[in-house]
């Protein structure tokens, strides 16, 4: 590496081989000289993103795998190991995976996996629920199927993810969707008993209230007799706190049928 002020770093590769004269005697050497600066870039890239992407599947909670079906070579990284709680030393194979998989989910994820192989989507994004000796979570498996030029899979890549807390929000919000279903339930119940109390109520007190008013106003129109001044105020008084009851009533009644459209 000769790192210079003027342009950046340079990689060089030197080989340094012997020459000889006619007396097959060495005399002197010949230095081959070579700049591997982009070679050295790649590779450090390479490291880079490598490590980039293992931070990556230790913050989601997931792990990488990479199957070669021409040669039926499945690869598994580190994080893939942890995420399943697998021993490093088992050779990563489909049907190891398939045994982790919760008993009630297995025949449906291996067929959604095939139906990817076989179909002409690229694409899968399955969910299943994995067994652990203390626990059940759920997984998601999203990958990529790679074709050739004669439409065969060639390369199946892919992304495990632990959904657990994510399936565990949908539960709790699925449960308060229900119990909110229930508290509507019930307030509307309590709406209909409110709407016929009141209904009821408001008969009841029209009932007697009509024919009071009615007589009332026979009263004040002196049809049984003249009145005195302070029994034309005593009939007034009665005709106007019943008019303002009867008023009131409606009111209510209009508010119930209000609530009810």
């Amino acid at each position: 590496l000769f790192v210079r002020t003027d342009a950046p770093d340079q990689w060089l590769k030197w080989e340094i081989r012997p020459w000889y004269n006619t007396n097959a005697e060495i005399g002197g050497i010949i230095i081959f000289s070579e700049d591997i600066t982009s070679r050295k870039q790649a590779e450090l890239a390479l490291v880079n993103s490598k490590a980039r992407l293992r931070l990556a599947q230790f913050a989601s909670h997931s792990g990488v795998w990479d199957w070669d079906l021409l040669t039926n070579q499945l690869i598994w990284s580190p994080e893939y190991y942890q995420l399943y709680r697998l021993d490093p030393s088992i050779e990563p194979s489909y049907e190891t995976w398939l045994s982790c998989i919760h008993p009630e989910d297995r025949e449906r994820a291996s067929q959604q996996t095939l139906q990817a192989l076989e179909s002409t989507s690229p694409n899968i994004n399955i969910e299943f629920r994995v067994v652990f000796a203390d626990s059940i979570q759920w997984f998601a498996g999203i990958g990529q199927v790679f074709r050739n030029e004669a439409g065969q899979p060639v390369r199946f890549v892919g992304i495990a993810i632990d959904i657990t807390p994510q399936k565990a929000a949908q539960q709790a919000l699925h449960q308060s969707h229900e119990q909110l279903q229930v508290i509507n339930q019930d307030l509307e119940r309590a709406n209909q008993v409110k709407a016929a109390f009141l209904r009821m109520m408001s008969h009841e007190l029209r009932t007697p209230l009509n024919p009071i008013l009615g007589m009332s106003e026979s009263l004040q129109d002196e049809i049984f007799g003249p009145l005195n001044e302070r029994q034309t105020k005593a009939v007034q008084l009665i005709l106007d706190n019943g008019n303002h009851l009867l008023t009131s009533i409606n009111s209510i009644l209009d508010l119930v049928d209000l609530e009810a459209s």
